[in-house]
């Protein structure tokens, strides 16, 4: 870790934090292990907001004295690692994820502890939206692979053109963008393609995490959007089952993916209502043809996607 610091544009590096897990974990502990949020993957990168990795948390963290200022913001009870990284950003510093060290952490071994850990992660997105305006949004993708997956969702056939109409534009204007690739229409092609399905699954993640009050509500009153809700969040569950290598029993899994965003979001809710602000649900629609990245979202691991905080 302090090989890092060579650089004198380094501000901050963190190690990869593991799950301690016991001699007989059980299905918490096992959900743990692939979906803790403090577990950031493998991948060494450097941390950058409005990327695929925004944050790291603060369970370990090596910071250098001229760069940590003030520190922590002591007014934050939770997010105040994702605080950290924002402003170390901004002030110029570089920070890097150096998953070749390791630590571990002890996880919450009992289901309501657990859930209302998850809860507190969730409070933290207001502080941190008004905080760091549109560094902090639910959803980070392009308008039209918004606009095409809405039109998809449809299901008929008029808005599935129009869907492939926005789709087609955004090759063409991409391929512009890459004259010298061998085979630019290809590569414009496979790289919307990915970001229509980024979008996708952002916005699956969307309804099932953050936004589950109302798509609960919209459920009471329209038999297709329960259904959109209910294939949503079996399909997110099984894609994430199949991500994690299958690490235990496939409905165990699932439900507490479940149990996870729905407590996640309760939390986010509360946040946003105490601090009466809807900046936390504000997504952020980003200019450009094929872009789609993960939002930096307290408490959710990242490709995916943070934790608000590690205290408490």
């Amino acid at each position: 870790m302090l090989a890092q610091f060579a650089d004198p544009a380094v501000g901050l590096a963190a190690p990869r934090v593991l799950t301690a897990t016991g001699a007989t974990p059980g299905w918490l502990d096992r959900y743990e292990r692939v979906r803790s949020p403090l577990d950031m993957g493998d991948r060494e990168a450097p941390i950058i907001p409005l990327s695929s990795l925004g944050y790291v948390p603060g369970a370990a963290l090596v910071v250098r004295k001229t760069a940590m200022g003030n520190g922590f913001a002591a007014e934050l009870r939770f997010g105040e690692d994702v605080d950290l990284c924002l402003r170390l950003h901004k002030a110029g510093w570089q920070l890097r994820f150096v998953p070749a060290a390791k630590v571990t952490h002890q996880p919450r071994s009992h289901l309501g502890g657990w859930l209302a850990q998850r809860a507190r992660y969730g409070t933290s997105a207001a502080d941190l939206a008004l905080r760091h305006p549109g560094l902090v949004p639910p959803l980070h993708a392009t308008p039209w692979s918004v606009a095409s997956c809405v039109l998809l969702l449809r299901g008929r056939p008029v808005p599935a053109a129009l869907a492939g109409l926005l789709f087609a534009g955004s090759v063409t204007r991409l391929a512009r963008l890459m004259p010298d690739a061998d085979k630019p229409v290809r590569a414009a092609t496979m790289l919307t393609m990915a970001a229509l399905r980024g979008t996708g699954e952002q916005l699956g993640r969307c309804v099932t995490r953050h936004y589950w009050p109302p798509a609960i509500l919209a459920a009471l009153f329209s038999r297709r959007a329960r259904w959109l809700l209910l294939a949503g969040a079996v399909l997110d569950g099984l894609l994430d089952y199949e991500r994690c290598g299958r690490p235990q029993g496939l409905l165990a899994h699932v439900l507490l993916r479940r149990l996870d965003d729905i407590a996640y979001g309760t939390g986010l809710w509360a946040g946003a209502v105490r601090r009466r602000t809807v900046a936390p649900l504000l997504p952020r629609l980003a200019a450009g043809s094929a872009r789609s990245t993960s939002a930096l979202v307290p408490g959710e691991r990242q490709p995916s996607q943070p934790p608000g905080g590690t205290r408490g």
